[in-house]
């Protein structure tokens, strides 16, 4: 098999060649290319000492050389602009806190370093000389569409219990299968999953919910799911999933996100979202979906009333939540956008009187932001037309309202007759 190497990483293991070592394209780049995908990045793994690969591109006309993990093996080069991480073959010392191995220690062959990986469709390396290295068989399984660990699944897992997730976000975004022993053991060792931090657990979950395959996963993985985020026993899990699934086609996490968490209530969707550490705008437009997912949606005045309470593009999260759900209709989405393209008033700076207005008219202080929310509601609803010298003589007449409402109450120190 031949494997095209974009010549900004061809050039790093040409040097590393050229200079007497072995250097390798590895890991996902290898994988994306056999699979047809463009890799997000090019990894290169060497026999050269993190220390002698520092040396050489420092000094190499062309290459720039940052020590980014030298403890770990890792010097990224940047290549035509663009950077290249190179590790040293490396083999791990012991995982006390399935997170992350104790110690590293440098190895002089390939196969050893490929041994230590998660999975055979990841344990691959390519070099023009040497053609595919494959000990693990990840070739077959990328043909066979299989998540197989590389050796055995428990062990791999009890290494980096991240692991547990990352085959459950690759069976998802590549529409693969579980090899059964690596599922059984997925299942069984999920508990380790609480060891890892919440912010990897959360970059994992993203990458799944955005998969073709994230409702099955969803669905056959149950378990997993609910020890990850207790928070969701408490809620139709099926269901759930559904929804996700269906919302995954909007490559956005927030809303996959409000999909998998939709039947939660407000105390419980809180502690879930807390409890994954997510960025505040994404833990935002979740939070505003899945509590307003089941407002009344009738019609367009339903619409501007919602828009007016969250604003667009909460209102827009929280349709698009609903036409998965069922509760709203794909109209109501169209509608938000006609609403917002024409310019329909839904907000107090679109009104056509303001403050100043009111107060040149005589209306006292106290009384203008109660009789702008007045107006602003009634306009909305289609009561008003948005014109001035229509909300003008609406002011008045709210003004009025008010006070005739407060002339019409006892003096402060003062009792109404008994009836």
């Amino acid at each position: 098999m031949k494997i095209h190497i974009p010549p900004f990483a061809a050039a790093v293991i040409g040097k590393l060649c050229a200079d007497g070592y072995e250097a390798y394209a590895v890991g996902g780049c290898v994988r994306d290319t056999m699979l047809g995908r463009a890799p997000n990045d090019w990894d290169v793994t060497t026999s050269a000492l993190p220390e002698t690969t520092l040396s050489l591109f420092s000094c190499a006309d062309g290459f720039k050389a940052v020590p980014t993990g030298i403890a770990h093996g890792t010097v990224t080069v940047i290549s035509g602009g663009e950077p290249v991480e190179v590790t040293t073959f490396r083999v791990d010392g012991k995982y006390s806190d399935h997170r992350r191995p104790d110690s590293v220690g440098f190895t002089g062959r390939l196969e050893e370093d490929l041994a230590r990986r998660d999975f055979t469709i990841n344990a691959m390396a390519y070099s023009p000389e040497r053609g595919l290295i494959d000990p693990y068989g990840g070739e077959r399984d990328l043909g066979d569409r299989i998540i197989r660990c590389v050796g055995e699944p428990e062990r791999r897992f009890d290494e980096d219990a991240l692991r547990i997730l990352r085959a459950l976000r690759f069976a998802s975004t590549l529409g693969f299968e579980i090899d059964a022993r690596t599922a059984e053991a997925d299942v069984g060792l999920r508990a380790l999953i609480l060891d890892i931090s919440r912010e990897r657990v959360s970059a994992e979950l993203e990458k799944l919910l955005l998969g073709q395959d994230a409702e099955k996963i969803l669905r056959t993985y149950e378990p997993v799911f609910l020890t990850t985020i207790p928070e969701l026993a408490d809620e139709d899990f099926r269901l759930a999933a559904e929804c996700a699934g269906k919302l995954s086609v909007y490559g956005d996490f927030a809303l996959s996100l409000a999909g998998l968490f939709c039947g939660l209530s407000e105390k419980t969707l809180g502690a879930a979202l807390a409890g994954l550490k997510l960025p505040k705008k994404v833990s935002s437009r979740t939070r505003h979906a899945v509590l307003n997912a089941h407002a009344p949606l009738g019609g367009r005045t339903d619409v501007r009333r919602l828009a007016a309470r969250l604003g667009a593009d909460h209102t827009r999260d929280t349709i698009i939540l609903g036409i998965a759900l069922g509760t709203a209709s794909p109209e109501r989405l169209s509608e938000l956008d006609d609403i917002l393209t024409s310019g329909e008033c839904i907000s107090l700076g679109q009104l056509r009187i303001d403050g100043e207005r009111l107060k040149a008219l005589g209306v006292r202080p106290e009384m203008i932001g109660r009789t702008l929310g007045a107006l602003l509601s009634r306009v909305i609803s289609g009561e008003l037309a948005n014109e001035e010298d229509i909300l003008v003589s609406a002011a008045g007449g709210i003004i009025d309202a008010e006070e005739s409402t407060c002339d019409s109450k006892p003096a402060h120190g003062e009792t109404e007759a008994p009836l």
